[in-house]
């Protein structure tokens, strides 16, 4: 169990600019099967820009609840992320806390574990560095290679995720740079989906991870269009 907390991490000063939950036994009808209330979604508001995810919720229908570190950490201890429906986490840069958060008993790796859906969205590590465990079961992220990595290309429609909606190359990749890094070392025991990849590596994927799901995204500068897009394919996803 981790033995670290999130305050800790702020009495340090490690906490730099950062630009989901269906459990087990709290699924809602509305992500099942389209009806009745809409997603509710949790957002960190302090690892990084999370207004434009909150507009594109909104435009779609879901109920959006913003939280910083701190207090999704106080919501996991009281029991209360079991109200929500989704967890985003803006991650644009490298910062202690999001490994905090979903390191082995972090708050965001209890809620995937035992039956959320975790996003972690826009990871952009600094060029020469290796982010390590970003994302529950160890996942890590790349920089793209000094020469880039060519523009983003779909690799999967994957059904269950996207359930026939398509994602488009212009939408991810809209300057065709290769995003902002790759996605690397994922859990070899999560069965895996990658859904978009650069010359480098993957930039967004899709695995189950215990109970729950984890959706990395390693975008830059995707289009509204490409946000929503994803969103309803959250929609998507059940046990």
């Amino acid at each position: 169990m981790r033995k670290h907390t999130i305050a800790s991490a702020v009495c340090v000063g490690l906490f730099l600019s950062l630009p989901v939950l269906f459990m087990a036994n709290r699924q809602t009808q509305a992500l099942q099967d389209g009806g009745g209330a809409p997603p509710q979604a949790l957002v960190l508001s302090d690892l990084g820009s999370y207004q434009n995810i909150v507009a594109s919720m909104a435009g779609v229908g879901w109920a959006v609840t913003t939280a910083d570190t701190m207090e999704v950490e106080l919501l996991e201890v009281d029991g209360a992320l079991g109200a929500y429906d989704v967890v985003w986490v803006p991650a644009e840069t490298n910062d202690p806390a999001l490994k905090l958060l979903v390191e082995d008993g972090g708050a965001l790796e209890s809620f995937a574990r035992q039956g959320g859906v975790l996003v972690i969205w826009g990871l952009r590590p600094d060029t020469g560095t290796l982010w390590l465990d970003i994302a529950p079961g160890g996942a890590d992220a790349a920089p793209l290679p000094a020469g880039g990595a060519g523009p983003v290309a779909v690799t999967d429609d994957h059904p269950r995720f996207l359930s026939g909606l398509l994602l488009v190359e212009d939408g991810l990749d809209p300057y065709s740079i290769g995003g902002g890094g790759c996605v690397v070392n994922t859990p070899a025991e999560c069965p895996t989906v990658v859904l978009a990849e650069n010359a480098a590596g993957p930039v967004l994927l899709h695995y189950r991870y215990r109970l729950g799901h984890v959706v990395v995204g390693a975008l830059f500068n995707e289009t509204a269009a490409c946000r929503e897009e994803v969103l309803r394919g959250l929609e998507t996803i059940s046990q």
